[in-house]
């Protein structure tokens, strides 16, 4: 066809389904440092998940969204699934390397769906990005207050983390606390709710009260009984008792 032709993009309310390059979508790195404590180690190559990729394609749907330039081009920035499009890159560039031809290379299944509004979008894509059930609670509140400063929508960014305000305040306190004491919630070395209780202290304070706590190791079994030996309550830690129960 010798001539350009002009359409538009129409979509149901679940966007459409594509097949995309790994090079035809953008990725904004700028935007995970800014709003994930993670981006540093999310940029990197995980060797596990490229073989994994290598074998058997992206397992699930990557997300995007239509961006149109100052020309009217349309490209799609990805919301959801920026890691996976990284290491699909490394597999296309492998695949083209190789000699295979491009309609023969990786291509990566994105349901794609047009912008609403740029804020909405923005939050959107954060959320997405942030919640992991599996982050330590120092995390969870660093990433709780780049959305706060992003959206400034408390109720917004509570509910995205699961939980509601006061809860969300109580997490941000964790902030205000010394380096160590941070570091020590992140290792587990102390419990979120007494870390809390520190954040009122000054820092010497905090860091004193820290070295005040004592620990003591204690061995573990599993045991398998073959009739009920223990009908009541128990506790399995009891600081200063003769034996464990």
């Amino acid at each position: 066809v010798a001539d350009d032709c002009a359409g538009e993009w129409r979509e149901d309310a679940d966007g459409s389904v594509y097949r995309l390059k790994p090079y035809d979508v953008e990725i904004d790195d700028d935007l995970d440092e800014k709003v994930d404590s993670r981006a540093p180690s999310a940029t990197k190559i995980d060797p596990a998940m490229l073989a994994s990729i290598r074998y058997g394609g992206v397992a699930d749907d990557c997300e995007g969204e239509w961006r149109e330039d100052a020309d009217g081009n349309k490209k799609v920035r990805i919301k959801k699934g920026n890691r996976r499009f990284r290491h699909a890159r490394v597999i296309w560039d492998e695949q083209r390397a190789a000699g295979t031809p491009e309609d023969l290379c990786i291509t990566v299944r994105t349901i794609v769906r047009k912008v609403v509004s740029e804020s909405a979008s923005l939050f959107d894509r954060v959320r997405s990005n942030l919640f992991r059930a599996d982050d330590d609670a120092v995390t969870q509140a660093e990433n709780m207050e780049r959305m706060l400063a992003l959206s400034g929508n408390e109720e917004a960014v509570a509910g995205a983390f699961g939980v509601d305000v006061p809860q969300m305040k109580n997490k941000l306190k964790l902030l205000t606390l010394t380096p160590a004491v941070r570091k020590a919630v992140q290792h587990g070395a102390i419990p979120e709710t007494g870390a809390i209780k520190l954040h009122k202290l000054s820092p010497e304070e905090q860091n004193k009260a820290m070295a005040a706590m004592r620990y003591a190791p204690y061995l573990v079994y599993n045991l398998c009984f073959d009739r009920v030996v223990w009908n009541l309550n128990y506790d399995n830690w009891a600081i200063g008792a003769q034996h464990f129960t």
